[in-house]
């Protein structure tokens, strides 16, 4: 597991109830202009690291892919990323920004997800 001392948000977090079937939801970050003396552009941009924490009791699956790509359903039993419950996990995403999740069969839990940048 990744230090999540050296992440640093740059977005409020968002919580799925993760079940059987497969949430499939795509991520970026919409910036303001700015008028400081190193201005950056109003616009959306591509998430560069993702914090993703179990809240619930039971394992979820993830799986990250780029947006246009045809994306993986997330089989039975599940397959992709493993997160652990009552854990958080941080990842790099450099370009990827759809993500998947589900639960094993009969179980649910709630996955939180953070956006920002570092590890």
């Amino acid at each position: 597991m990744a230090a999540n001392f050296a992440f640093f948000p740059q977005s409020i977090s968002t919580y799925f109830t993760v079940g059987t079937t497969t949430i499939t939801f795509t991520s970026s970050l919409q910036r303001a202009a700015g008028t400081s003396t190193l201005s950056v552009a109003a616009g959306i941009y591509q998430v560069q690291g993702c914090r993703v924490s179990n809240e619930g009791t039971n394992h979820a699956y993830i799986n990250v892919t780029a947006a246009g790509n045809d994306p993986v359903l997330l089989a039975s039993p599940p397959n992709g990323m493993l997160i652990l419950a009552g854990t958080v996990e941080t990842f790099r995403m450099q370009g990827l920004g759809v993500l998947q999740m589900t639960c094993k069969s009969g179980t649910t839990t709630t996955l939180g997800f953070t956006f920002g940048e570092g590890l």
